[in-house]
C-alpha cells in the first residue's frame, strides 16, 4: 500500500494500489473513497474512456458509463422536390416539426407510428426541415408506450416502454431493448 500524497498533506488510503504525483494514473483497488479530487483529463473505467457529459454508474459488481436524459433530440435535414415523409425517432404526440423556421400545426402532419413523420403537402425542395423529439422520461409525463418490439434490435428511443402479457420492455439506448418477465403472485 502506498502513500497517497496530495500536495502538503500525506495521506494513508486503503485501496490504493500505487500512486505519483508525476504519473497520470492512479490504480484503485476494491472499495475506497476520495474527496476534493479534481480531474483535468480523460477518466476511464476498465477498458472504456466516457464521452462529454457521462458519469459513472455502479452495477454491483463494477462500474458502466451512463448518460444523462435529455429533453430532445433534434434532426435537421434539407428537404428533397416533392418529400413529404421523414424517418426520425420520437415519442406520438411529443414532437415538433419546423419547416424553414415555421412550426407547423398537428393538423399539417401526421406522425403516430413513433418513426415516420408525413407531412400534408409536399415540399419544393431546399426547406429546412426541423424535428424536435422530445424524450417523455424528462418532461415528467408517463412514459409513452408504444407497440411491443419484435427483437431487441427493434427502432426504440431510450425511455419508450410497451408490454404484452409476458414482458414488459424498455427501450436502453436507441434501437436496444431490454425486456422483463412478468409473473403472477
Amino acid at each position: 500500500m502506498a502513500k497517497l500524497l496530495s500536495g502538503k498533506l500525506p495521506r494513508l488510503s486503503v485501496g490504493i494500489s500505487s500512486y505519483s504525483e508525476n504519473l497520470t494514473t492512479l490504480s484503485v483497488v476494491g472499495f475506497s473513497s476520495l474527496s476534493h479530487v479534481v480531474l483535468n483529463g480523460t477518466v476511464s473505467a476498465g477498458s472504456t474512456t466516457g464521452a462529454d457529459g457521462q458519469y459513472l454508474v455502479s452495477t454491483g459488481i463494477g462500474v458502466t458509463w451512463g448518460s444523462l436524459s435529455t429533453l430532445r433530440n433534434s434532426y435537421t435535414t434539407t428537404a428533397t422536390s416533392g418529400q413529404t415523409s421523414f424517418t426520425v425517432n420520437y415519442n406520438v404526440g411529443f414532437v415538433d416539426i419546423f419547416v424553414n423556421g415555421v412550426r407547423l400545426t398537428g393538423s399539417e402532419y401526421t406522425a403516430t407510428t413513433g418513426t415516420s413523420i408525413i407531412l400534408n403537402e409536399s415540399c419544393f425542395g431546399g426547406e429546412k426541415v426541423d424535428i424536435l423529439a422530445y424524450n417523455t422520461a424528462t418532461t415528467g409525463v408517463a412514459p409513452n408506450m408504444v407497440d411491443v418490439p419484435s427483437s431487441s434490435s427493434d427502432t426504440g428511443i431510450p425511455g419508450q416502454t410497451a408490454y404484452d402479457s409476458s414482458y414488459f420492455y424498455v427501450c436502453v439506448s436507441p434501437n436496444s431493448w431490454k425486456r422483463l418477465t412478468l409473473d403472477s403472485w
